[in-house]
């Protein structure tokens, strides 16, 4: 595995006292070990509150970025939204937001945080002179193993996987078909616009009606035949 990168000299204290426009930065590599193996990269944004977060992945590249020097000499570096897909986090408002394009349309699920009951193992290991410890879960049909630092107290992880008592750096489903890793994080002070999900092209729906969509035979034929020739016809 590569080095973990940490850009801040390793104060753990930072991690427990964000400034008030600074917010943390991690940045996941994800490994794809599916028909076509790929990688691709994440970035998960936690705010000051530590209430609040988002996750965006980029299919083909990583999280564009502008950085711009304001009239005060300060730094604002504002990220870009096009996405291919971001979950939102407003543990405030119990409440998880995420973007998915199911045949070419864009739809934007809600739903309640959802209730992560991990097994916290007795087992850990050092990566980079930082100590992870294990737990294990059950989330949506898989099992995933994951490693998270009590050195950064934050309930945070890629994608879904939240709940531990620290951030979560590795984590992947018992066959390792899914497989995150953390590379590198730090702190900067960012435009609050990265917590803003784009509402104009999505239609808005719950989970329920996001698993009727996907999962319903007939709607997928429905939506296949969209895509093909006129006088496609799909035998089962």
């Amino acid at each position: 595995m590569k080095r973990i990168i940490i850009i801040l000299v390793m104060a753990i204290q930072s991690v427990n006292s964000f400034g008030q426009n600074k917010m943390l930065n991690v940045e996941y590599e994800i490994f794809y070990n599916t028909d076509i193996p790929n990688t691709q990269y994440a970035n998960l944004f936690v705010n000051g509150s530590k209430e609040e977060s988002i996750y965006i992945k980029k299919s083909d590249s990583k999280v564009n970025k502008q950085v711009k020097r304001e009239e005060d000499n300060s730094i604002s570096i504002t990220y870009k939204s096009k996405r291919s897909s971001a979950t939102y986090f407003n543990f405030k408002k119990d409440t998880l937001i995420s973007s998915e394009s199911v045949f070419g349309e864009e739809y934007l699920i809600t739903e309640k945080t959802p209730k992560m009951h991990w097994e916290l193992i007795d087992e850990t290991k050092v990566k980079d002179a930082i100590t992870l410890s294990k737990a294990i879960c059950e989330f949506r049909g898989r099992k995933y193993i994951a490693w998270y630092a009590l050195e950064f107290p934050l309930k945070y992880g890629p994608w879904k996987l939240h709940g531990l008592p620290g951030l979560i750096f590795e984590v992947y489903d018992e066959t390792k078909r899914y497989y995150w890793y953390l590379k590198k994080l730090n702190y900067e002070t960012l435009d609050e616009s990265v917590f803003v999900m784009d509402t104009q092209k999505a239609k808005i729906i719950d989970i329920k009606e996001y698993a009727k969509i996907k999962y319903n035979t007939e709607s997928t034929d429905e939506k296949l035949l969209t895509k093909m020739p006129r006088g496609t016809t799909i035998v089962s």
